[in-house]
């Protein structure tokens, strides 16, 4: 469903300071960070090692899986970096990262940075690592300054998802009430339930299909938000 008009929808965003926004499949494809773990990493493994790129790739992904998605090192590219031997090579890597996030970059993002009313705060709140925000950010030149923080649960916080927890200290660091604060992303659970179950207002961005659940409120584009400024 859209945006609801009804009491207590969203119909307006009365009382917010803050416009909160997720980072992978938001503001940028999710495919970017998929090239990192899985292309960069393994070929420039297979470089250093003489291998070949599909045994690369199968030795790499071994040992992601060892690791697993609880484990907070999990998401930190320096680990990763010197677990397999790359951390004079990690500056390169990034490089090569930059030159895929540019053409990946969502075209409503620019949309929202240049019409969004300087009255309110923008900030991306993900569970990238810092690295990866700092330079998506950077590619959003001339509107990278809009941003005035972000935050990376595992970076900032040591903890491997946005939980409840995550959005509690986002509200703490920046002094704000979480009715004070609208999150957008298109993750279910940790854009939309776990920021509404603190009390932050929120909006599932859907750009393509439609949410399983009802009574979700959602909005196509990150147009559909400067509609409710």
């Amino acid at each position: 469903m859209s945006i609801s008009t009804a009491s207590g929808g969203l119909s307006t965003l009365r009382g917010i300071k803050v416009i909160s926004l997720d980072l992978d499949g938001t503001i940028v494809d999710k495919r970017v960070m998929d090239y990192f773990w899985l292309e960069l990493i393994p070929q420039r493994y297979a470089a250093l090692k003489g291998l070949e790129l599909r045994e690369a790739k199968e030795i790499v992904l071994r040992e992601y899986d060892k690791v697993g998605m609880e484990d907070i090192r999990w998401y930190l590219p320096d680990y990763w970096a010197r677990r397999f031997g790359l951390e004079g090579y990690l500056e390169e890597l990034f490089e090569d990262l930059r030159s895929h996030v540019r053409s990946r970059i969502c075209k409503d993002v620019f949309d929202l940075l240049r019409a969004v009313p300087d009255e309110y705060s923008l900030i991306i709140s993900s569970n990238a690592a810092r690295e990866f925000i700092k330079m998506v950010v950077e590619e959003l030149e001339p509107y990278s300054r809009r941003f005035q923080r972000f935050f990376s649960c595992v970076s900032d916080f040591y903890i491997t998802r946005k939980d409840a927890r995550f959005y509690r200290a986002v509200c703490r660091t920046l002094g704000v009430k979480p009715s004070e604060i609208i999150h957008v992303g298109d993750h279910e659970v940790y854009d939309y339930e776990v920021p509404r179950s603190v009390g932050l207002k929120a909006l599932l961005l859907i750009r393509e299909g439609v949410s399983a659940r009802e009574n979700v409120e959602t909005i196509r584009s990150l147009r559909e938000l400067l509609h409710y400024l």
